[in-house]
């Protein structure tokens, strides 16, 4: 899996980017583009937690306290990621 899987405003939901591996369809991250629409950064990523048997999600570092994030943008694309997670129909 590679690329980016939706777009928000700025943000981005995509595959997890890996050295050696190509990601696994489970494994996505929501990025922040930089100015020049061409590399971006994680803010937060869906993780499989064992003991809830759920995703969750958790922020990169403290990036999810960035002032310029626009949270409309955060959460339409943290609920298309739970519903590509929990193999629900995906409507664009």
């Amino acid at each position: 899996m590679k690329g980016i899987i939706k777009k928000e405003g700025n943000l981005v939901l995509c595959y997890n980017t890996y050295i050696n591996r190509e990601a696994n369809w489970n494994e996505i991250e929501i990025c922040k583009m930089n100015e020049d629409r061409k590399t971006r950064y994680t803010i937060a990523h869906f993780r499989y937690n064992e003991h809830e048997s759920c995703y969750i999600i958790e922020s990169c570092v403290d990036r999810l306290n960035d002032y310029e994030l626009n949270w409309n943008d955060f959460g339409k694309l943290v609920i298309y990621g739970y519903k590509i997670l929990n193999n629900s129909e995906v409507i664009c």
